[in-house]
């Protein structure tokens, strides 16, 4: 899921933005209006990275952010199971069903899957692979559990099919959009003919770059998150045999500021 560059920005005013989050809210400021201003770089790096961190400790808290809090962690993962459970409750999951997991990160999904909903074969697929080793010693012992370290926009070594693939937070990491189309394209092969693909993340109104790191040379940024609408999304995935069934938005207290997290279901071609 590699990162790519582009020209540092003008900037957009404090004017501008405190009109914008005045009529759009915080969010939209936060997705769409701040990535256009100029980002300062950091001053030092952070003394552990996020995936050594993780690698170390499998926690869910380090799969958002370091530092980030473990009951913030804990009401942003329950807002978004409910609206997994939204949808196979309106929908059962077929009994023993089997679940592919993208970016499995702490492995949050991977006992939810096993646990909630009863998934007899669940496979795993992380891209550091550190953090898929300390999974893998994680679930050793669970035969009906795998873990795979890999790039879903490469062909999986796994054997179809899946009636879950299960995305959530992590598609937007792959910011190449030929690279993306290929893993959208990757999983929805993977799919039994009537099996859901569940894409979580933020579905606006416009394809834009969210995720930045200052480059070296100083004139450029890094992306490492690209946010794609729902539009782009429908269509990426109507060219790879599947469509649309549900846009189910996370609910979320006012209070509270999690990640994003809503979700997009589609379906396999039957």
């Amino acid at each position: 899921m590699s990162a790519r560059t582009r020209r540092l920005p003008g900037g957009v005013g404090p004017v501008v933005v405190a009109a914008a989050r005045r009529t759009l809210g915080p969010r939209f400021i936060r997705h769409y209006i701040s990535p256009l201003r100029p980002h300062a770089p950091a001053a030092e790096p952070p003394p552990e990275s996020k995936v050594d961190a993780l690698a170390r400790e499998l926690d869910d808290s380090l799969t958002i952010m370091l530092g980030y809090s473990p009951l913030n962690t804990r009401y942003h993962y329950n807002a978004v199971e409910n609206s997994i459970l939204e949808h196979f409750i309106e929908r059962p999951p077929k009994p023993g069903m089997s679940v592919l997991d993208v970016g499995s990160g702490a492995g949050h999904w991977l006992d939810f899957y096993r646990s909630v909903l009863g998934a007899s074969r669940v496979v795993g697929v992380e891209l550091a692979p550190q953090v898929a080793e300390a999974l893998q010693r994680k679930y050793q012992a669970v035969h009906e559990l795998t873990v795979l370290h890999a790039d879903v926009v490469d062909p999986l070594a796994v054997t179809p099919p899946f009636d879950v693939v299960n995305a959530i937070g992590v598609m937007f990491h792959i910011v190449e959009d030929a690279r993306w189309e290929r893993a959208v394209a990757n999983l929805a092969g993977l799919l039994a003919p009537d099996g859901v693909m569940i894409v979580g993340g933020q579905f606006g109104p416009v394809t834009h770059d969210v995720g930045f790191r200052r480059s070296g040379d100083g004139d450029t940024m890094e992306v490492f998150k690209r946010l794609r609408s729902r539009r782009r999304w429908r269509s990426c995935a109507e060219a790879a045999g599947m469509r649309q069934v549900r846009y189910i938005h996370t609910r979320r207290s006012r209070m509270i500021d999690p990640p994003e997290a809503n979700l997009l279901v589609f379906e396999g071609a039957r």
